[in-house]
């Protein structure tokens, strides 16, 4: 369960940094952290406050952590677990009219719950640390769900019809395979039993007394943590744990609480996925592995750290066969990731090209054997490890980065579950920089030789869709492991050669012909002599130590003739397939290794655009790189027939009938095919000529006088001039060549209205409903900020009632857009998944709430609780920017600048004019907007329900 608004966004900013650090907080610990206050009280429960002011900036952020997850239910109970966490916002002894709607009418939205296999988290985040009232009922909101949750008959009626629908909004392809293949992922354990949704069957017919046993039993202090983190005194926060959490009462004769493990299986286990609807003919290998949560701190550390270099090694032998066209398979992954506490696993996942399932197996197995025998060359692995080590320098750098909630969250987590050691975040990063720095080549070998060098623990999965489709049998795996023989190339003996000089030929000459400043930008326009023009700006600050070049030109897609649409689609997906120049992929990626810098193509509906960035003192090898990019494209002959034949055994191996073959309908029917528009078949294949490409490609990127961009960055006004005169004037351009425009397409129906009901044979009760409006007409800057607000209010609105009134849905996602470039278009969807019975009321309750809102219906609460926070943020941004504008800004300003020649209004103080602010929009505006919408735009309308059960003819 999760409930977000947009006043999150300040606090997503650091969970950004902390979700890349995640990892990292599961090592070594060993000094307490300042300003921590943490104990365990007589009773057993343990607490950790701390105070985080940078991040938090007025907020505090609670967190009740308990020990308890699904894989302590017993048969009779599964799925209660997280029964009981929905449970948990219901009435309370404190709250007995529920824990959601006090929130809630508090205008507190960043609240969560989630229930794992062994642990379960309740979150209550940006609470107001200035209303003390406030944060004190949120400690008692906390102290209730240790204690004190009501588990009324009423409640647990409500909550049964939400979370069957939860139930069925996940019960698709993808779960029944999670539930199929768990008896050999866990080798039959008591994990394999629990997927935390639990069985339908027991969420059907279980009684509420079955719910609050699980909750006496498990719900108790000796499992719990309570976490306070923020802008607060922690001293303070501490006697009012004390005091307040002391009085729970103490378990006696607990039972106790299990650990839980996975018995080794020496063999290999097999096992043979069938359902009809499974998207591709594929499998699976995967190698469980112990990770003890009582390891040394050196021993988790170097284990995490291997195993995110892993995940960026592991993947480039895979490439290396792609980019030769020796791959016998569609697509191949590899990962090493947590499975269950105490587990890691291994994951080698394949599609093989028709009638090939054997060879990629082989190359798999290969892959596997060398990896766990020779790990990874040394200039591959130093290369990785510098990257790695970059990065999380560049975290180091960013002071307010570091001290974000989510990082003392898992470190607190790991410390009351793990006896993990808690230290400085500040101090755990160094540390483990001065770890990853000591780590060499040998030691990834002998990481992966303990791990990948046997066959213990393993299990073979095929998926197919019927049991007459042909699959490697388990006697056929088990041979191939055993021979383990490979026709493949050891590719790290290649004799591909190392590139000594990117660039070696002469590169045409050219000039800036004309110089023009920007005083209100501080920016210099340059044409070149090939007719691009560049916007130079120095942003030292926004970009320290980097340079950013961007570039676009009008076409995009809509100006490809209906006859080269097919080879067009070649051309986009092959794009630096075939390498650049006289060099293949392998050489230029060992060229990238060691130079860090990101170069991107895109082509859109209506544009043709690059992004290339690097480090300052590497702007010649990115604008060399660039040019050959640009310049020296290549479509070889092989890859192009390998892509192709991947192309067809897709497009083979799509379902017939199903929910995939429902799916594909309503697109066609929603934009239907035509010869601008054609349908993605074999025909559509047959028509893609490799000869089409390199022409292609240069009518969107062959010539620089249709591109306008933006040079930004640390780099001097001198260094800029060479780098643009060197590289960017000598791409072919013609001056003199009318500027391109784009071709406005739209091919969606013309159909004001559409409004189909679709069924299908699928498994399970299924109701879906898919409602869109569609408005055509350019929105005023006042109609934008609403059309952003209606978001948010319709959100919480169609919760209160198709949810929390009906029981109706799990969850209901709203969405607005709105874009004017080339044309004007503003869209409102609404989404949810119900049961077939109930979709077709769903549907009319949601056009009776949406004509309600757009006759004025919004009351004023339910306005403020949307308005508020967006208004708060409004003017938390101001504040935080003050005379600064940021690179986010300056790109869009002079990105403006290029497209219509004029620089933007901006104030005193240099920032964008704004004519409109959130705070000035109101509630009329939402509703008057909306009847635009209705009233004006087109409507679809789009159900699929499942068959009834009397027709069903489902098979798996």
């Amino acid at each position: 369960m999760t409930i977000k608004t947009p006043r999150a966004t300040r606090l997503a900013k650091h969970l950004l940094i902390a979700a890349a650090l995640g990892g990292l907080s599961y090592t070594s610990l060993s000094a307490q952290v300042s300003s921590l206050r943490t104990g365990r009280l007589p009773n057993g429960l343990t607490y950790y406050i701390s105070r985080d002011a940078g991040a938090s900036e007025g907020t505090a952020h609670f967190f009740l952590l308990q020990n308890v997850g699904a894989i302590l239910e017993d048969d009779h109970q599964n799925g209660l677990a997280h029964y009981l966490e929905h449970m948990a916002f219901e009435a309370t002894e404190h709250f007995p009219g529920g824990v959601m709607n006090f929130l809630r009418a508090r205008g507190l939205y960043s609240f969560d719950a989630r229930t794992g296999t062994d642990d379960t988290r309740y979150s209550i985040m940006d609470v107001p640390t200035a209303e003390k009232g406030l944060t004190d009922s949120v400690l008692l909101i906390l102290k209730d769900w240790c204690s004190g949750i009501s588990i009324t008959e009423k409640d647990t009626e409500k909550q049964r019809g939400i979370i069957i629908e939860e139930w069925r909004q996940r019960g698709g392809i993808d779960k029944r395979l999670s539930d199929s293949i768990a008896g050999v992922i866990y080798n039959g354990s008591q994990y394999s039993q629990r997927n935390v949704i639990g069985s339908l069957d027991v969420l059907k017919t279980f009684k509420y007394p079955d719910i609050q046993a699980f909750y006496k039993t498990w719900y108790r202090p000796d499992l719990q943590c309570v976490i306070i983190v923020g802008d607060i005194d922690p001293a303070a926060y501490e006697k009012q744990v004390q005091q307040l959490f002391a009085s729970l009462p103490a378990p006696r004769n607990a039972k106790a609480r299990p650990a839980f493990s996975i018995d080794d299986n020496v063999g290999p286990l097999y096992y043979r996925f069938i359902d009809k609807e499974n998207r591709s003919h594929s499998y699976g290998l995967y190698q469980r592995v112990a990770t003890p949560t009582n390891r040394s701190t050196e021993e988790a550390t170097k284990d995490y750290l291997l195993g995110q270099l892993f995940n960026t090694l592991a993947p480039q032998h895979f490439a290396r066969l792609r980019n030769r066209g020796a791959e016998a398979f569609i697509a191949a992954s590899v990962s090493y990731s947590p499975l269950v506490r105490g587990y890691a696993q291994f994951a080698w996942d394949f599609v093989p090209y028709a009638g090939q399932d054997e060879e990629a197996l082989q190359q798999v197995l290969f892959a596997r054997t060398k990896m766990s025998v020779e790990g990874f060359g040394k200039e591959d692995f130093e290369a990785e490890k510098q990257k790695l080590y970059e990065g999380m320098k560049e975290v180091l750098s960013d002071d307010k980065g570091l001290g974000t909630p989510q990082n003392f969250i898992d470190i607190y987590r790991n410390n009351y579950l793990y006896g993990t050691p808690m230290r400085e975040f500040r101090q755990q990063l160094e540390d483990n920089l001065e770890t990853l720095v000591e780590l060499e080549a040998e030691d990834m070998q002998s990481w992966l030789g303990e791990r990948l060098g046997s066959t213990r623990n393993l299990a073979f999965v095929a998926y197919t869709d019927s049991p007459t489709a042909s699959a490697i049998s388990e006697e056929t795996f088990r041979d191939e492991l055993a021979v383990n023989k490979s026709t493949v190339l050891d590719l790290d003996a290649s004799d591909s050669k190392p590139i000594t000089k990117l660039i070696d030929f002469k590169l045409p000459v050219g000039k800036i012909v004309r110089e023009k400043k920007i005083p209100s930008l501080g920016a210099t326009e340059w044409t070149l002599s090939n007719g691009m023009k560049i916007l130079y700006k120095h942003l030292p600050k926004e970009l320290k130590g980097e340079v950013l070049f961007l570039a676009s030109a009008k076409g995009g897609q809509s100006i490809v003739k209906p006859q080269d649409l097919a080879s067009f689609s070649a051309m986009q997906s092959l794009i630096m397939a075939s390498g650049l120049y006289k060099y293949d992929r392998n050489q230029l990626a060992q060229w990238l290794r060691s130079r860090p810098m990101e170069v991107n193509l895109s082509i859109t509906e209506y544009i043709d655009g690059m992004q290339a960035r690097s480090k300052t003192d590497g702007v010649d090898d990115l604008f060399s790189y660039l040019y050959l990019v640009l310049n020296k494209q290549r479509f070889d002959q092989r890859i192009f027939d390998k892509w192709l034949q991947r192309k067809r055994y897709i497009y083979a191996s799509q379902p017939q009938q199903g929910r995939e073959a429902v799916d594909r309908e309503i697109r066609e029917l929603l934009n239907p095919i035509t010869e601008a528009n054609p349908r993605e078949d074999q025909s559509f294949y047959d028509k893609m000529k490799l000869s089409d490409l390199p022409r292609l490609y240069a009518e969107h990127f062959g010539d620089a006088s249709q591109m306008a961009g933006c040079l930004v960055g640390d780099i001097s006004e001198a260094e800029a001039k060479r780098i643009v005169t060197t590289y960017l004037a000598a791409l072919p351009g013609n001056p003199k060549a009318p500027r391109r425009t784009y071709t406005i397409r739209d091919h969606s129906s013309r159909e004001r209205v559409i409004e189909r009901t679709f069924e299908v044979d699928t498994e399970g009760d299924l109701g879906e409903v898919e409602l869109s409006f569609i408005g055509d007409k350019k929105l005023s800057e006042r109609e934008r900020l609403a059309l952003g607000l209606l978001e948010p209010l319709l959100q919480n609105r169609l919760f209160d009632e198709l949810r929390e009134k009906e029981q109706g849905t799990y969850s209901i996602a709203v969405k607005t857009n709105y874009t004017d470039d080339p044309v004007a278009s503003a869209s409102l969807s609404i989404h949810f998944i119900t049961s077939r019975a109930k979709a077709d009321h769903l549907k009319a309750r949601t056009y009776e709430i949406l004509r309600s809102i757009a006759a004025g219906g919004i009351d004023r609460d339910e306005y403020k609780k949307v308005h508020i926070p967006q208004v708060l943020d409004e003017e938390a941004e101001e504040k935080a920017s003050g005379d600064e504008m940021g690179l986010g800004v300056w790109i869009a300003l002079l990105n403006s600048y290029a497209e219509t020649g004029k620089a933007p209004n901006l104030s005193k103080k240099g920032t964008p004019l704004e004519s409109v602010k959130i705070s000035a929009v109101t509630a009329q505006d939402l509703s008057a907007l909306l009847k635009k919408l209705l009233d004006e735009g087109k409507r679809r309308d789009i159900v699929v329900k499942s068959i009834a059960p009397e027709a069903k003819t489902w098979e798996h």
